[in-house]
């Protein structure tokens, strides 16, 4: 079994899977092809004929629009946030296997050229070629679990990567806790691990639980792992490309910019220095990208469930009934319904969901709305927001506190103030004032 063949094979059976045969550049080429296609609500793309890269295959724009997800999880579109709840909350340990197909090829040392892949140059001011797709894994030096999470990484010599490793995420913070002891971090990239690895490495879960746990629930089976040739760490067996290396302690050099998830260039800095030191995979390997920049495209889609899920959660710490939650672009705006049961009880949930800086740090604005309100209808919301509040009073402001880590407006990183609406009903008063005008029969009309 392959998760990411098996992936594609269903994203083909749904419709959303195109084969292009013609000659396409990896120089903003392929990336055009997932701009319009997420823009239109259009297919993920299998590149057949990469220019300058003969016999590679290029998989791209797998989480390019939201409608991948029902066919990613399986279930419909309403069940995907509370299916990946479960998966949270009853994971599955990964089992080790003596041997997988991401290891029929081994290229180690100076043979591990990784200019060889179709890397992809997407947006306009890029400062190279990004893998964009490698889920990173590494062990934590101090707690030994396996670190995973998503960083970009451009391509700067045949084995050699500039990589952006925010410290608050578990694969940045486990190399800091390298460097401490003048050690280099080993970790492994993996490309094409396939749905359950890619979603659960945006899981906003306390670092002492291993993502690859979530894997295994959402897959319903552990994610079978073996051990890398060069590195501490274990890779999903059936990945299609793994590139083994090792931060160097102490070490920076200039890295960016890069168009990023905020819709904004990720600007030029000095960052960590990866060396590779082998690459492993199937004899017929594909080569996965997956572009960010303007919302929404793959990687707006590949986080929204765990962001959601992360919401939700922190939300019913402060009203137990929440009915749907919902993340707009970057995730800066988190849309919440509840049933409400006390006069105030939106603004509690407010609270909950901007100061979380665990579950879900990347909100700027909440909006909490009833249960009659659609919160994936943005004009439902917008409805709501209208209708419902009273800025005196319904509008609530807060100063700097920690925010997302790419929201260019903000006067200090990391740091913003925030604001929360709430666009829900007032408790004892006549609902009539609020009902919205329905036409009845609208859903019987066709033509």
């Amino acid at each position: 079994m392959s998760d990411f063949r098996d992936y594609l094979q269903a994203l083909e059976k749904a419709g959303q899977l195109v084969h292009v045969t013609k000659e396409v550049s990896p120089k903003f080429e392929s990336a055009a092809h997932v701009r319009k296609s997420s823009d239109t609500d259009g297919p993920a793309f299998l590149f057949e004929n990469v220019a300058g890269h003969p016999g590679w295959r290029l998989a791209a724009g797998l989480y390019g629009t939201m409608a991948r997800l029902p066919v990613a999880f399986g279930c419909p579109m309403e069940q995907v946030v509370e299916r990946y709840g479960a998966a949270v909350r009853a994971p599955i340990p990964p089992q080790r296997a003596a041997e997988g197909r991401c290891q029929e090829v081994v290229l180690i040392g100076d043979q591990a050229d990784c200019g060889v892949f179709p890397v992809c140059v997407h947006s306009e001011l890029d400062a190279g070629r990004y893998v964009t797709a490698g889920v990173m894994i590494g062990r934590d030096p101090e707690t030994g679990i396996l670190a995973v999470g998503l960083q970009r990484m451009q391509l700067k010599g045949p084995r050699l990567f500039g990589v952006n490793m925010p410290t608050e995420r578990r694969v940045g913070r486990a190399a800091l806790k390298a460097e401490e002891r003048n050690q280099r971090f080993g970790v492994a990239v993996v490309l094409g691990a396939g749905p359950y690895v890619d979603l659960a490495s945006q899981a906003k879960i306390p670092h002492a639980q291993p993502k690859l746990d979530v894997a295994g629930a959402l897959a319903g089976r552990p994610i079978e792992l073996v051990r890398c040739k060069t590195v501490d760490a274990e890779v999903p067996a059936d990945a299609e490309i793994v590139i083994e290396g090792e931060f160097v302690p102490k070490a920076r050099e200039p890295e960016g910019p890069f168009g990023e998830v905020a819709g904004t260039y990720g600007l030029l800095g000095n960052r960590h220095v990866f060396e590779v030191t082998a690459v492993t995979m199937r004899s017929d390997a594909m080569y996965q990208t997956a572009l960010t920049g303007m919302p929404t495209t793959d990687n707006h889609v590949q986080g929204w469930p765990a962001i959601c899920e992360s919401i939700k959660r922190v939300a019913q710490h402060a009203c137990p009934e929440v009915v749907d939650v919902h993340a707009i672009g970057p995730y800066y705006l988190a849309i919440v319904s509840i049933r409400k049961r006390l006069a105030h009880e939106a603004r509690n949930v407010i609270l909950s969901v901007l100061g979380a800086t665990a579950g879900a740090p990347q909100a700027k604005y909440c909006i909490v709305v009833d249960p009659d309100v659609n919160v994936r209808d943005i004009n439902q919301v917008l409805w709501a927001l209208y209708t419902r509040v009273q800025p005196e009073t319904d509008a609530l402001i807060f100063p700097t506190m920690v925010g997302a880590p790419l929201d260019p407006s903000a006067p200090v990183h990391r740091h913003t103030s925030k604001l929360g609406f709430d666009a829900t009903m007032p408790l004892g008063e006549s609902r009539e004032r609020y009902d919205r005008v329905v036409v009845p029969g609208v859903d019987q009309v066709s033509w």
